[in-house]
C-alpha cells in the first residue's frame, strides 16, 4: 500500500513534469515564447543601445544540430528617419551544439534566402546607414578577441538591394552569393567561390566574381580576386593596410574598363576603353605603379603602351613611356597630367614615328611624322583644347608632300594649325619657310618661300610626278581653306616637268580659288630649253584659266632651226575631256608644216584619242590618228608623205648628217613595253654625209618581239643590197638596256653586189679608194650570240668601163703611198666561222711584186664577239711610203692575230730599210708614228721588230743610224716599249754646232707605260780656240775638242763633259755650245768668220744629207779645218755613205784640196750581233776587223 502510493506520486510527478516540459515547450516553439524570449534579448543587447531594431517572426530547427530563422526583419530606428534595413525571409544554418559548448562557433553552412537590403540618402546626399553608434554614450570597452568560427558554406540566394536617392533609384536583384568564411581571434578569410547580381541600370551588373579576401588586424589580403561584368574583366592580387592614411599595392588585370561609366562617380569626366595590366602601390596621397595599356583615352588610342606613372596631388606625373598610340605612332618619351588645374594641363617630350595628326584630331591632315616632338596642351574637351609643338622631324609626310626635316613651332587647336615664323621644311636640298595658319573649315593665309635646289627628289611623290631641276618660288595660300587662292612666282636656273626642259625661266602666277572652280593665269619666259627633246632657244607661254577651261593664247618656241607657235584650248570639265589645237605654225628649216584645220585630241579615263591631227603643207604632210592609253596600249594609224628627214632629225640630233624623203604608212599597236607594228616605206634620195647611196624600200611587221622583214633593199646604182628574213628584237618603248637584240632564233638572208666602194670609204675613212667587184650571198641563223654563218663573199679583178682593160682588185690608204692589190680576196662561211683560205696581198717595188699572204679562220661567237685565228706572213721585204711625211722603208716577218674581240696581234717584224725623213714632235705635237697607232677599239699588240741596220733618222735635231730590237705592246690601249736602238753613226745638230755621235751609244726602252727611254750617247765636236803656251807665253790657234756625255732620261736629260774633252767644267757647256764662250784658261774663237763657217757646216751637212738621200747617199758630212785660227776651205773634208744592199754600207772621206789619198771603207752586217770591217786610209794602209757580240744571261 505504501509502495504503491509512492509509484502513483512519481506517476504524478512525471506527468507533471512532462505536461510541464510539454507546455515549455509548446509555449516556445508553438506559442512563440523562444521568439519572444530572443526578441527581448536583442532589444536589451542592440535596440536598447543603437538605432536598429529586431524583430525575428518565426525560430524553428531541432536547436541541437539546426537553426531556422524566418521573417527577421531589422528596422534602421533613426530619430529623423525610420525604414526596413533588411529583410530575411529565411536563414538556415547547421552546427553542432557541442562545439557550441566548447566555445567552438563553427558552422556546416549558412543559407539566406531571398533577403532584401535598402539604403537611403538624406537630402544632403550621405548615405542613411547604421553607425553602430549608441543611443546613450558608454565608456568603451576593451578590445575583444573573437573565439574560433567558420562557416563551411555560405549561400545567399536571390537577394535584392535598393540604393534609394531623391530623384533615382539603383536596385540590384539576382544577388548570388557562395563563399567559405573563417575567422579565429582577429583575422577572418573568405574564400568566395561564385558572386553575381543584376541591376536595372546596365552598366552596374556583375556575371561572375571568385578568389580569396582575407582581413588580418585592419590588413586586407587578395589572392586571385576576379570580377566579370557584362563588357570589363577585373583580377586582382595584392594587400591593403586600414587605417587613418590607407596604404597597399595591387597587382592587377583589366580588361575593357569603361571611363566613361566610372566617370559617373568620379571627377573628372573621362572617356573611352582601357585595358590595363600592372601593378599600383598607394600611400597616404599618393599613387604610383607600372602600367600595360591598350585601348581608348579621351581622344588618344593606346597599343600595347608601358606606362611608368605616380599620381600626387592630382598630377599625373609620367616617369617612361613607350609603345603605340594614337592607331600607328611609336613613341618613347615622358610627360605629365595636371588634374588640378582647370583646364587640365599636359605635357609630353618625346621621340616618335609615324604620327599622323588626322588621329588625333579629326578632319585635319593625314600626316607621317617622325622625330622628335615637345608637346604642351591644355585641356580634354574638344572646345578649348590647344597643343602647343616643337618639334623637329626627319623623313616624312604632311599632308601629300614629303619632307626629309622640319622644325619650327606650330599650335594645334580643334579648328586650326597655326605655323610660327619660322617654321622651316627641308626635303634633301629643297628648303621652305613657311608661317601662317590653316583652319580647317575656315579660312587660312600660308606664306611660302622655297629654295629648290634638287626638284629631281620630288618625282613621283607630288600630283607632278617628273619634276627636276632647281628653282626659287615665293607664294602665298589665302582664302578658304578648302579652297584657298594662290599668287606667287618662280625664277629658275634649271627646272624640268614633264617633257619640258628650260635652262632659265621666269613665272608668274595668280589662280583664285586654285583646288576647285580655277580663274586666273600663268606666265612663263623660257630660254634654251628643250621640249619633248626637242631643243629651243627661246620660249613663251600664256595660260588663261576660267574653271574648267584652260586656254593657251601664246606658245612660242624657238631655235636655230624651228619655230613654233601654237594656240589651242583644254576644256577638262566634259567628258571626255576635249584638247583642240586650233593653229600650230612649225617651221624646220626652210620648210613650214601648219595644220590646215582644228586638231582634237579628246582625254577620257583610258587616254588620249587622236581625231584629227595633221601637220604638213602643200607637198608633204604626216597625219596620226587612233588612241593612245594611260595603261601604255596603242591603237594608231600614221601616214607619212614625202617629209623630208633631215630637218626633223636636226630636232634632236645635228651631228648626224643623213637627208631623204621619207613615204610610209604604219599601223602601231600593243602597248610601249611590247608593241606591235607594220609598216610600209621608201626612203628616196637616201644620203649619209652628203654621200648618196640610193633609195631605200621596206616593208617590215613586228609582232610579239619578232620583226618579220619581208623587203629591205637600197638600191645604189649600180649596187643592191638586200635583206630578208626575220630577228627578235625588243623594240619596246620604256627598255632601259640599250641591248636590243635577244637570244632568240634569227633566219636571215643577205645578198650584195656593188662596183662603187663609197660607203665603204665613208664607213672607214682610212680608206681613200677601193676598187673592184664586190659579191655576197649568205644566210645568218641560230641566235644573236650563238649565230651559224652559210654563204660566201669576195672582192676579185674588175674591167675599167673606158679601156675594157682587166685591172687587180685594189685598196688604198690615205697614210700611204701605194696601193694594196689583189687578183682575188674571197671568204667562205660554214657554220659559225668565216674561213680565209688563202689571200694574196701585194704591193709593186721597181715594178716587182711583193706579196704578203693572209690565211686563218675567224669563228662568230655572237655579234660583239669574234675569236680570231689568222697568220700574215711577209716573207720577203715589203716596201712601204707614208704619204703624209717623210717616212718610208721595208719589212718583212709574220703576225699571228689571235683571241676574242679585241684579238692580240703578236708576231715577229724586221724592219730591212727605214728611212724617218721628220722633224721631231714639238710640245703638244703629235708624232706620224704614234697617229698611226692611235685610234678607239684598239687591239692588244706584242710584236718583236728587229732592225739589224739601214734605220735611218734624219731631221733638223740628228742624222744618225740605228740598229737594235724593239718589243711593241699594247694593252688596253696602253703602250709599252722595251729594248734598246744602238747608235751605228751619225750627227747631232745644236745650235750651229755638229756633234759626231760615238758608235755604240743607246736609247734604252725599259718597258714602262711611258714614252721616256733612258739614254746613252757620246758626241763630239771641234771648236777654234786659242791655248796659253806656258813655255813663251804665246797663244797658239788651233781645234779643240768639245765631248758631250748625255744620259737621264728623254724628258730630263743630263750633260757632262767627257774625261777627253778640251773643256774640263760642266758649267761651260751651254755656253760653249750658245756663244763659244768658255770661262777656262782656253779662249775659245768667236770671230764673226769662225761662227758663220760653224753655222754654214752645219746647214751644208743637214741639206745634203737631205737632198742626196733621194739618190740613196745615207752619209753627207761637212767638216770645216781651221789652220792659224783662220777658216780653210782646202783643207776641209768631206765624207760620203750609201747602202748598197740592205747589209752593206760604203763610204768615203777625202779633203777638198786632195792633198791626201782618200779614205774608202765598208760594213757588213750578217746580223746584229756579227760585224765585218774593211778600211783604207788615208796613207794607204788597208784594215780588216771583225766584231762579234755575244750575251750571256
Amino acid at each position: 500500500m505504501k509502495l504503491k502510493k509512492i509509484f502513483k506520486i512519481l506517476l504524478y510527478t512525471t506527468i507533471a513534469v512532462v505536461v510541464i516540459l510539454i507546455g515549455i515547450s509548446a509555449y516556445l516553439f508553438q506559442f512563440g515564447g523562444i521568439e519572444n524570449y530572443v526578441n527581448d534579448e536583442l532589444y536589451d543587447l542592440v535596440e536598447e543601445d543603437y538605432l536598429l531594431d529586431i524583430e525575428i517572426g518565426n525560430i524553428k530547427g531541432s536547436l541541437f544540430s539546426d537553426l531556422i530563422l524566418e521573417n527577421v526583419n531589422i528596422v534602421y530606428n533613426a530619430p529623423d528617419r525610420k525604414y526596413q534595413l533588411v529583410k530575411f525571409p529565411r536563414i538556415h544554418t547547421s552546427y553542432s551544439i557541442s562545439n557550441i559548448w566548447d566555445k567552438k562557433y563553427l558552422f556546416d553552412f549558412l543559407i539566406i534566402d531571398s533577403a532584401e537590403v535598402n539604403l537611403y540618402k538624406d537630402s544632403l546626399g550621405n548615405w542613411v546607414i547604421p553607425d553602430f553608434r549608441k543611443k546613450v554614450a558608454k565608456e568603451a570597452p576593451s578590445v575583444i578577441s573573437f573565439p574560433e568560427f567558420s562557416i563551411g558554406s555560405v549561400d545567399i540566394r536571390n537577394m535584392s538591394l535598393k540604393l534609394l536617392e531623391k530623384n533615382d533609384t539603383i536596385d540590384f536583384e539576382d544577388i548570388f552569393l557562395s563563399l567559405a568564411f573563417k575567422g579565429e581571434e582577429k583575422t577572418y578569410a573568405f574564400d568566395i567561390e561564385s558572386f553575381m547580381f543584376k541591376s536595372n541600370k546596365e552598366y552596374i551588373a556583375l556575371s561572375a566574381a571568385g578568389g580569396k579576401v582575407t582581413f588580418d588586424k585592419n590588413h586586407f589580403l587578395f589572392k586571385d580576386l576576379s570580377l566579370v561584368t557584362h563588357e570589363a574583366r577585373i583580377k586582382l592580387d595584392g594587400n591593403i593596410m586600414l587605417g587613418n592614411e590607407p596604404e597597399g599595392e595591387l597587382t592587377f588585370a583589366l580588361d575593357n574598363i569603361s571611363l566613361e561609366k566610372i566617370s559617373k562617380y568620379i571627377n573628372p569626366n573621362l572617356k573611352g576603353s582601357l585595358d590595363l595590366n600592372g601593378t599600383v602601390k598607394f600611400a597616404k596621397d599618393s599613387l604610383s605603379g607600372r602600367l600595360n595599356i591598350g585601348g581608348d583615352f579621351t581622344f588618344m588610342d593606346f597599343r600595347n603602351l608601358y606606362v611608368d606613372f605616380s599620381l600626387v596631388d592630382k598630377k599625373l606625373t609620367i616617369d617612361s613611356l613607350y609603345g603605340t598610340i594614337f592607331n600607328d605612332c611609336n613613341i618613347d618619351g615622358r610627360g605629365y597630367v595636371d588634374f588640378s588645374s582647370k583646364p587640365e594641363q599636359y605635357h609630353l617630350s618625346a621621340d616618335i614615328k609615324q604620327l599622323n595628326l588626322n588621329n588625333i584630331i579629326q578632319n585635319s591632315f593625314t600626316t607621317n611624322l617622325n622625330g622628335s616632338i615637345v608637346m604642351d596642351g591644355e585641356s580634354f574637351k574638344n572646345e578649348s583644347l590647344r597643343l602647343n609643338f616643337h618639334a623637329d622631324m626627319y623623313e616624312s609626310y604632311f599632308d601629300e608632300y614629303p619632307l626629309q626635316n622640319a622644325s619650327g613651332n606650330f599650335i594645334v587647336t580643334t579648328d586650326s594649325i597655326i605655323f610660327e615664323d619660322p617654321f622651316v621644311v627641308s626635303y634633301f636640298e629643297n628648303n621652305f619657310f613657311t608661317h601662317g595658319t590653316i583652319d580647317y573649315d575656315g579660312d587660312m593665309n600660308l606664306s611660302v618661300k622655297a629654295f629648290l635646289e634638287n626638284l629631281d627628289r620630288y618625282k613621283e611623290k607630288l600630283f607632278i610626278d617628273q619634276p627636276a631641276g632647281r628653282a626659287y618660288a615665293e607664294f602665298v595660300l589665302d582664302g578658304s581653306t578648302s579652297d584657298p587662292d594662290l599668287r606667287g612666282f618662280l625664277k629658275s636656273d634649271s627646272i624640268w616637268l614633264y617633257g619640258l626642259y628650260a635652262d632659265s625661266l621666269e613665272s608668274l602666277f595668280e589662280i583664285d580659288r586654285f583646288l576647285s572652280r580655277r580663274k586666273g593665269w600663268v606666265e612663263a619666259h623660257m630660254n634654251n630649253g628643250l621640249a619633248w627633246s626637242v631643243p629651243y632657244d627661246t620660249g613663251y607661254i600664256y595660260i588663261g584659266i576660267d574653271s574648267n577651261i584652260v586656254t593657251i593664247d601664246t606658245t612660242l618656241l624657238t631655235n636655230q632651226f624651228t619655230q613654233l607657235n601654237s594656240k589651242g584650248t583644254f576644256d577638262y570639265g566634259t567628258y571626255p575631256q576635249k584638247f583642240r589645237i586650233d593653229s600650230l605654225d612649225l617651221k624646220l628649216g626652210t620648210q613650214k608644216f601648219y595644220n590646215r584645220e582644228s586638231m582634237l585630241i579628246d582625254i577620257d579615263s583610258s587616254g588620249f584619242i587622236f581625231n584629227k591631227v595633221s601637220l604638213g603643207n602643200n607637198d608633204q604632210w604626216l597625219a596620226f590618228n587612233g588612241r593612245s592609253d594611260f595603261d601604255e596600249t596603242l591603237d594608231l594609224l600614221i601616214s607619212v608623205n614625202h617629209i623630208p628627214i633631215e630637218p626633223w632629225k636636226n630636232l634632236y640630233e645635228d651631228s648626224i648628217n643623213v637627208n631623204g624623203l621619207l613615204s610610209c604608212e604604219a599601223s602601231l599597236t600593243g602597248n610601249f613595253s611590247d608593241p606591235e607594228f607594220i609598216i610600209k616605206a621608201e626612203l628616196d634620195s637616201f644620203t649619209y654625209r652628203d654621200l648618196y647611196l640610193g633609195d631605200v624600200k621596206a616593208q617590215l611587221e613586228y609582232d610579239d618581239l619578232l620583226l618579220q622583214i619581208d623587203t629591205l633593199s637600197v638600191f645604189s646604182n649600180p649596187g643592191i643590197y638586200s635583206a630578208e628574213g626575220s630577228i627578235y628584237l625588243d623594240l619596246s618603248f620604256t627598255a632601259d638596256s640599250i641591248n636590243r637584240l635577244l637570244d632568240l632564233p634569227i633566219d636571215l638572208r643577205c645578198t650584195a653586189f656593188d662596183r662603187r666602194f663609197d660607203l665603204v670609204s665613208l664607213m672607214i675613212p682610212s680608206v681613200e679608194v677601193i676598187k673592184g667587184n664586190f659579191f655576197a650571198d649568205f644566210t645568218v641563223s641560230g641566235s644573236p650570240f650563238e649565230p651559224h654563218l652559210e654563204g660566201a663573199a669576195y672582192v676579185k679583178n674588175y674591167t675599167d668601163s673606158l679601156t675594157k682593160k682587166v685591172y687587180p682588185a685594189s685598196l688604198k690608204y690615205f697614210d700611204l703611198e701605194s696601193p694594196i692589190y689583189t687578183d682575188s680576196a674571197g671568204i667562205t662561211m660554214i657554220d659559225n666561222k668565216i674561213i680565209i683560205e688563202s689571200i694574196q696581198t701585194y704591193l709593186l717595188d721597181n715594178k716587182q711584186k711583193r706579196y704578203a699572204n693572209v690565211s686563218g679562220e675567224v669563228i662568230v661567237k655572237s655579234f660583239d664577239n669574234f675569236f680570231y685565228d689568222i697568220d700574215i706572213d711577209i716573207p720577203r721585204p715589203m716596201p712601204f711610203t707614208y704619204e703624209l711625211d717623210d717616212i718610208s722603208g721595208k719589212i718583212k716577218g709574220d703576225l699571228h692575230i689571235d683571241g676574242d674581240t679585241p684579238p692580240t696581234v703578236t708576231g715577229d717584224i724586221e724592219i730591212v730599210e727605214m728611212k724617218y725623213l721628220v722633224n721631231f714632235a714639238k710640245v703638244n705635237e703629235g708624232s706620224p708614228i704614234m697617229s698611226a697607232l692611235s685610234g678607239e677599239n684598239l687591239w692588244d699588240l706584242n710584236i718583236n721588230i728587229a732592225i739589224n741596220s739601214n734605220y735611218w733618222i734624219k731631221n733638223e735635231d740628228i742624222d744618225a743610224e740605228f740598229a737594235g730590237e724593239i718589243n711593241l705592246k699594247r694593252e688596253s690601249g696602253v703602250y709599252k716599249f722595251a729594248g734598246e736602238l744602238e747608235i751605228l753613226r751619225g750627227n747631232g745638230y745644236l745650235f750651229d754646232k755638229t756633234f759626231r755621235l760615238d758608235p755604240g751609244g743607246a736609247v734604252i726602252f725599259e718597258g714602262d707605260d711611258k714614252f721616256n727611254p733612258s739614254l746613252d750617247m757620246t758626241g763630239y765636236t771641234r771648236l777654234p780656240a786659242n791655248r796659253d803656251v806656258i813655255e813663251d807665253g804665246n797663244n797658239t790657234s788651233e781645234q779643240l775638242k768639245l765631248g758631250i756625255h748625255i744620259t737621264g732620261t728623254l724628258e730630263e736629260p743630263e750633260l757632262n763633259v767627257t774625261d777627253d774633252s778640251d773643256f774640263g767644267s760642266n758649267e761651260d757647256i751651254i755656253p760653249l755650245i750658245v756663244a763659244n764662250y768658255s770661262g777656262s784658261a782656253t779662249e775659245v774663237s768667236s770671230s764673226f768668220e769662225q761662227r758663220i763657217s760653224g753655222i754654214v757646216s752645219t746647214q751644208v751637212s743637214q741639206i745634203g744629207t737631205k737632198h742626196l738621200s733621194s739618190i740613196g747617199v745615207e752619209t753627207f758630212e761637212f767638216n770645216p779645218n781651221y789652220s792659224g785660227g783662220q777658216f780653210d776651205p782646202l783643207e776641209s773634208s768631206v765624207t760620203l755613205g750609201k747602202y748598197v744592199s740592205p747589209n752593206l754600207y760604203l763610204y768615203g772621206r777625202s779633203d777638198l784640196g786632195f792633198k791626201t789619198s782618200q779614205e774608202i771603207g765598208f760594213e757588213y752586217r750578217f746580223s746584229k750581233k756579227l760585224l765585218l770591217q774593211g778600211l783604207r786610209d788615208e796613207e794607204e794602209l788597208y784594215h780588216l776587223n771583225m766584231k762579234l757580240s755575244l750575251e750571256f744571261k
